[in-house]
């Protein structure tokens, strides 16, 4: 092209869509040539895939399948989603895994985002940071299991994401004005039989 390579233009139209918050494009190069660093600088853009020419049926089909299937990994949270179907996604993804070790770099990657378009995602639409709509996520999991099941404080913890028990208690206690995971549930307890 004139103005632009293939990789710059792919770059301006992610940047466009930042600007107006709209869903991220994902792209697929068809190209006649197998550069290693015209390959590295397009997945660096979120490329989806990129064939060499020259191009058959079956590897375009193939492609686009794989393409639907990762749109299609984005699933819609009901009862309390927002507008935003990217920011549904995650949020579901968040609620369903809440042991893994999520950071704000592998859920953008996951969902096709860049960093910083889930911060404004998480600012926007639930005025709030992904770290502690995390957290809120992880301790409304912990109070659940430290109501309804009797594993040690130290499991929840783990499947809570947080595998240092120590750390998993000091964010708890920050979290519930001072009550430590066992105070926490010995007061349910408590309110269960009277």
């Amino acid at each position: 092209m004139p103005v632009m390579d293939g990789i710059g233009l792919m770059s301006e139209l992610q940047r466009d869509a930042e600007r107006r918050d709209d869903k991220p494009p994902v792209f697929i190069i068809v190209s006649a040539y197998n550069d290693y660093e015209d390959v590295r600088r397009f997945f660096k853009h979120s490329g989806f895939d990129y064939i060499v020419k020259p191009v058959t049926d079956f590897s375009l089909t193939e492609t686009l399948n794989g393409l639907k299937d990762k749109i299609d990994k984005r699933p819609p949270v009901t009862g309390n989603g927002t507008d935003s179907e990217e920011l549904n996604g995650i949020i579901a993804f968040l609620r369903e895994y809440p042991a893994m070790n999520h950071t704000l770099k592998t859920v953008s990657e996951r969902a096709g985002l860049t960093p910083k378009a889930v911060c404004k995602l998480f600012s926007k639409y639930l005025n709030t940071t992904f770290i502690v709509y995390l957290t809120q996520i992880r301790m409304e999991k912990a109070e659940e299991l430290l109501r309804e099941t009797d594993s040690f404080v130290k499991k929840i913890g783990q499947q809570c994401g947080y595998p240092d028990h120590f750390y998993f208690t000091r964010v708890f206690t920050k979290n519930h004005d001072g009550m430590t995971p066992t105070e926490y549930r010995e007061a349910k307890v408590e309110e269960q039989t009277i």
